[in-house]
Parts: C-alpha cells; structure tokens; sequence
C-alpha cells in the first residue's frame, strides 16, 4: 500500500509540472498576440480602388512624390508597407515606382488603437502584386498625407513618412521629381547630414533626385522642410509638412 501511495504521489507532481508548464506556454501564446496587435494599426480603402500599371507609357508625378523614414533595401514586399501613425481616421494614399509604371491613388481608412505605433497598409495593391514585388524597396515611393474632407490635396497638409524597416530610423529620406534641376533642402533647426542627390541605378521618371536628413535634433512634431529646385535661371521651392512624431 505504501508503495502503491508513493507512486501515485510521484505521478500527481509529473502531471503537475505538465501542466504547469502548459499552462504557462499558452499564457504566454495569448498574451503576445494582443501585444503584436496593438502595435500596428491597419488602414484599408474604399471600394474605388485606383491603379495603373503600364511598361509602355511611364508617367511622371509632382514634386514631393515620397517620404521614408528609415531604409527599404531588398526587394519591396507588399505586404509589408507601413507608415508613421497618426490620429487621423482619413488618409490619402499615393503611389509610385521610379520608372513610373505604377501608379495608385487612393483614399484609406484607418481602423485604430491607443498602442499603435505604425500604420499597415492593406492592400497596397490589388492587382499587380507581382508586378511590385519584383521592385526594389528603394524604387516605391510612397506618399501619405491627411485628407482634408473629402478631398486629396497635398498642398497645406501633414505628411506621414513611410517607415523601412531597416537602417536608421532618423533619417528622413524625400523623394523629388525634380525635372533634371539641382536640389538642395532646407531644413528646421535640429537637422544634421543633409545631403541631396540623384539615386543609383535605373530608370528615373517618377523621381529623379532625394534629399536624406537626419531629424533626431528637431525638436518639432510636425517639421516644414522647403525643397529648393534650381535650374540656372530661377529656383522653386516647394514646402513640405512632415510628421516626425516620436512613437515611431
């Protein structure tokens, strides 16, 4: 009987153990799933979905035509496009390769929560998936800013930089479709390393020149940057509003 006891004994505490240690694995299963969730809100578009692609009839684009913070080296992954958050429910949403084949412009939804600390994109395309997929991260230019009403106008409005998910986080990367002319960039106080050029590489319609700054010295939410575009004879400016809130 004493043995029969003691083994019985033994084989309480195993079961014990298990399921403690079960008990423990789905705990911390169901815990992290809210956590993922929370920080990463989702912005979705109407039924009217706008895009284009085209290989025979590349297009060009304004003047800002993309804001990065951070690096997107690799291939674009579409399913993985985000952006600064914002409290704004009411976004527009512009798109655009370098070559100029793809275009897209949309207005997104933005379903939102307190902890969020980025805006997922979904769906970035509808159709041409592949088509993006087979762009390198630094070719897509993306451009968001706040819709005012109803209507989609750059002009005046905050612009929330795209986040790559490598490199540094401070530095600010704009995208320029500056029509050949040499650019230079004006900056609030704070911004270090500024420093403009034409990107590497490839074909360049929709943009043709980038200004990258460090921002971590601005002390400013919302930062104006003023693009100066000179051709010889006369120079253009054109300002920019650019979200840099620091929950990023």
């Amino acid at each position: 009987m004493l043995r029969i006891g003691g083994w019985r004994r033994r084989y309480r505490l195993s079961i014990s153990g298990r399921g403690l240690a079960t008990a423990f694995l789905w705990l911390a299963s169901i815990a992290s799933v809210p956590a993922f969730a929370q920080e990463v809100a989702v912005a979705t578009p109407g039924e009217d979905f706008r895009e284009s692609y085209d290989e025979s009839a590349p297009v060009s684009g304004g003047v800002v035509v993309g804001l990065r913070l951070g690096d997107t080296p690799g291939k674009l992954d579409p399913d993985n496009v985000r952006f600064a958050m914002t409290q704004k429910t009411l976004v527009c949403v512009r798109a655009l390769t370098r070559d100029g084949r793809y275009s897209a412009n949309n207005e997104y939804t933005i379903t939102s929560t307190q902890t969020a600390k980025s805006v997922r994109i979904f769906p970035v395309t509808k159709i041409h998936t592949a088509a993006l997929a087979g762009y390198d991260g630094r070719d897509y230019a993306l451009k968001v800013f706040e819709a005012k009403g109803k209507d989609c106008i750059p002009e005046d409005a905050v612009h929330f930089p795209q986040l790559g998910p490598r490199g540094n986080s401070d530095v600010l990367t704009i995208m320029i479709n500056a029509s050949s002319r040499r650019v230079s960039l004006e900056a609030p106080a704070g911004a270090t390393d500024i420093v403009c050029g034409a990107p590497a590489g490839g074909a360049r319609i929709a943009f043709d020149q980038e200004c990258q700054v460090n921002i971590r010295g601005i002390q400013d939410e919302v930062a104006r940057f003023v693009i100066a575009m000179d051709d010889g004879f006369d120079t253009e400016k054109e300002p920019v509003l650019v979200s840099l809130r620091r929950n990023r």
